[in-house]
């Protein structure tokens, strides 16, 4: 079974962590990670972007000159592409980028992710003391004896408000729950913290044998 070192809020290292084999008992899938993160940009694009063609463009309708007669080029409208404030051809309109990916690929994505962390040794396991109150000094402090000021991602067991209200003004540090966090997330950070709770919680939905349904 994989080990992490382990440490506390203080910033001490402790007793190393035993890693659940069926998280990491398989090869990094560059396959799934690939597809995980592309659809997660994917679905971040607002897909806002338009341009207005020439049935769209504002202006008379009138052919601006004579067909003939003239010694000019022939012209139907000041609405053509090709003339300067005319419409635009083949330009970008309003769409959907959204990407589905199967949550059985999604899941194999994420263990990939955190394979990935374990073999950079850049994967700990960190022990979180209830916050009685928001510690913003208490939680940067640990974390910068931890990280040497790396860019963070703590993954939680469940939601503790006076823990993310504690860590939300906390630069290069990002709060998630283990259940919420996404491959993207993981192999963005450049340390990842896990609550030894989560990893005690037996999650069996991170599992291989876990479901493939699309959602």
């Amino acid at each position: 079974m994989p080990q992490v070192p382990g440490y506390d809020l203080s910033g001490a290292q402790g007793a190393p962590v035993t890693l659940p084999d069926e998280w990491f008992a398989e090869r990094v899938s560059r396959g799934a990670l690939y597809q995980a993160v592309r659809a997660y940009e994917a679905n971040q694009r607002q897909g806002t972007a338009a341009t207005l063609t020439r049935g769209m463009v504002s202006g008379s309708t009138a052919k601006p000159w004579r067909q003939k007669g003239t010694g000019r080029a022939r012209a139907g409208t000041r609405k053509s592409p090709i003339w300067t404030g005319g419409g635009i051809t083949f330009g970008p309109h309003p769409r959907d980028h959204r990407q589905k990916v199967p949550r059985g690929l999604r899941r194999l994505a994420l263990r990939s992710a955190l394979r990935q962390k374990l073999d950079e040794d850049a994967l700990f396991a960190v022990t979180l003391d209830p916050f009685d109150r928001p510690r913003t000094a208490r939680l940067a402090r640990a974390l910068g004896s931890i990280t040497d000021g790396r860019a963070v991602l703590l993954l939680t067991a469940g939601y503790d408000e006076n823990l993310h209200l504690s860590g939300r003004n906390i630069e290069r540090l990002t709060l998630k729950q283990l259940k919420d966090v996404t491959a993207y997330e993981v192999i963005r950070a450049s340390v990842v913290l896990i609550e030894t709770a989560a990893l005690e919680g037996g999650l069996g939905w991170l599992a291989s044998g876990a479901g493939a349904e699309t959602e």
